[in-house]
């Protein structure tokens, strides 16, 4: 008995820490996934030209990132590097906003490059556009017009070629890596015929895109016609190679495309006669396609007369129907006692009132039950779309009645200061989507410590970090401070012992307390 409890819980253990170890990279994947795309998204803003050091600090310590991904090594360094790379791109897409509009038309250049959709990073124009856009912002924070107007125009004709270069790499350059490919596995020695069709799509693509790089709609349509006909002669060069191997001769191939001639020709009972060729046996399955055809047609048009004529016996009915039900309420009318029927009217009328007394209480109550109950839901939903930012390691998300807490564990002050890391900011950025998920709220950033030392000093030092908080929030996030207020609780209001060190290191801590407005609910 004690062996086999001993044996569950170990196995019990193992299942926590393996579901433990999945969570985790499943965490580290999605956090992963998310610098990717924040990286694309600044390179799409330019906010590698905009803002480069940040955009710098945010590439390297993504790279970072993905080599420990790659060696599955020290799993908290790498969400380390991942937060990093996260705040860093978000502080370049911010800076970008600022200069964007001053350079609105070399943006527009460039985002045509980008929007063709294939690799431009090892093309020289594309390189020497970003060179040159970068000497254009250098000089505009210089203020120097003349530079800003060189550079610009440099810029902006790197792109055009850059674009170019693009869209012929998309349509054209891609068939004639393809064309390489089929000739290299002998496509052309077997279907020379095709091969030269598809060779001259590749000159009609070149064609017509240096007449109007714009013309991608007929470029599209010529490149699926060679894909095809690249097929086409891929698989003529598998038939003809296999009859090479196997010894077959042109009879066999004739006898081979007789085949499903035949079987088609059985459907129309046509017997095989192929000793003449192709020709009058399917001018045979052809003309009998038609016939049915044919057949088909007049079916079609009996049936449509039949449906005519049964919605106009339909109607007639309905007309006979409405007739009937018409004379017997007269004949009621007629033979109904009036004094009764007012009798009876009233009664009716009495019990409409009382019905509908009724059902305006119940669907009264039973519409402000639904109120409270969509209420309830929505505050669930935002509630599990917060907690859904943010890791076990960063942050504890705790409902008190109509108030939620976002209690951060992992943010930490240096000793005696009330400043906010970088590594923090990403951090931050979540706490700032999680008091947007309740617009209109009122929301109070609360500041802790631990027990010990001079009660007023810990009011002031958990208000300082509280404000500083607060402060990151409203400059760099763009939170609306006319919601949000600062608290410096102190000591008073420990969560864990104070006489130990784990207790008073989760007493030290910021606490974002939400009360989500009720109308907001609704």
């Amino acid at each position: 008995m004690k062996r086999s409890l001993m044996l569950y819980g170990l196995c019990s253990l193992f299942l926590i820490s393996i579901h433990s170890t999945i969570y985790s990279q499943i965490n580290r994947e999605a956090l992963l996934k998310e610098a990717r795309e924040a990286h694309k998204k600044a390179i799409a803003a330019a906010a590698n030209i905009f803002s480069e050091k940040e955009f710098k600090e945010g590439a390297e310590a993504l790279t970072d990132a993905e080599e420990y991904s790659k060696e599955q090594s020290d799993a908290e360094k790498m969400i380390e590097k991942l937060n990093l790379s996260l705040g860093q791109f978000k502080i370049a897409l911010e800076n970008s906003k600022t200069l964007s509009a001053d350079f609105a038309s070399l943006l527009k250049a460039r985002q045509l490059v980008l929007g063709v959709g294939v690799d431009v990073s090892q093309m020289k124009p594309w390189d020497e556009g970003e060179d040159n856009f970068l000497s254009a912002v250098d000089d505009f924070k210089d203020k120097d017009s003349e530079g800003v107007k060189k550079y610009s125009e440099e810029a902006s004709k790197n792109y055009k070629d850059a674009e170019f270069m693009a869209i012929m790499e998309k349509y054209h350059g891609r068939l004639v890596r393809a064309i390489e490919k089929a000739d290299d596995e002998d496509v052309e020695k077997y279907a020379p015929v095709t091969f030269g069709k598809i060779n001259q799509y590749a000159r009609e693509i070149e064609a017509v895109l240096n007449a109007n790089r714009y013309d991608t709609l007929k470029a599209r349509g010529i490149l699926d016609n060679a894909n095809y006909e690249i097929e086409h002669a891929r698989y003529m060069q598998r038939v003809f190679s296999s009859m090479q191997k196997e010894d077959k001769t042109f009879e066999d191939l004739q006898l081979n495309w007789e085949e499903p001639l035949a079987k088609i020709g059985s459907v129309f009972s046509l017997p095989r006669t192929f000793d003449k060729g192709y020709e009058d046996f399917t001018s045979s399955v052809i003309n009998n396609i038609n016939s049915e055809k044919a057949k088909l047609a007049a079916s079609q048009k009996d049936n449509e007369n039949l449906n005519a004529r049964l919605a106009d016996l339909n109607k007639k009915y309905e007309e006979v129907i409405a007739i009937s039900e018409s004379g017997k309420k007269e004949n009621l009318k007629l033979s109904a006692d009036i004094d009764s029927l007012k009798k009876v009217n009233d009664a009716l009328a009495q019990l409409r009132d009382e019905l509908s007394v009724k059902l305006t209480n119940t669907e009264a109550e039973k519409s402000q039950y639904k109120t409270e109950v969509a209420s309830q839901q929505k505050l669930k939903e935002q509630i599990a779309a917060i907690s859904a930012l943010f890791l076990p390691s960063e942050a504890e998300i705790v409902r008190n009645d109509n108030f939620i807490i976002i209690r951060l564990v992992n943010l930490n002050f240096p000793p005696n200061k009330a400043t906010v890391d970088p590594q923090y900011y990403n951090l931050l950025g979540k706490v700032q989507k999680a008091i947007m998920t309740f617009p209109e709220s009122s929301v109070v950033i609360e500041g802790h410590t631990d027990g010990q030392g001079d009660f007023n000093k810990n009011i002031e030092t958990s208000r300082a970090r509280a404000n500083a908080v607060f402060q990151y929030l409203l400059s760099t996030m763009g939170a609306d401070s006319k919601n949000i207020t600062v608290a410096g609780i102190g000591g008073s209001k420990p969560i864990a012992n104070n006489n130990t060190e784990e207790g008073r290191a989760k007493n030290r801590r910021i606490e974002i307390v939400i009360s989500p407005n009720p109308e907001q609910l609704k």
